[in-house]
């Protein structure tokens, strides 16, 4: 599963992003700006896991950061 995974979460990073660019298009902001957050998320979450084999859990943007670049 150790590619499954991160496979996974960048497919639903990409269809989080396509629903933001249509959202974009239909000047619906709000779900633009949260769909493109959620995406992101995501992301960070298949790198995670890419990196470093965990799975991390939680939806502060900053804090996945962290995760990734330690101070």
């Amino acid at each position: 599963m150790s590619g499954e995974y991160p496979a996974l979460l960048r497919k639903r990073a990409l269809k989080a992003l396509e629903w933001s660019k249509r959202a974009l298009e239909s000047s619906d902001y709000d779900t633009a700006a949260r769909e493109a957050e959620h995406a992101a998320q995501l992301y960070v979450r298949s790198v995670i896991y890419r990196v470093r084999g965990e799975e991390v859990r939680g939806h502060n943007l900053r804090e996945l950061l962290g995760v990734l670049l330690p101070p």
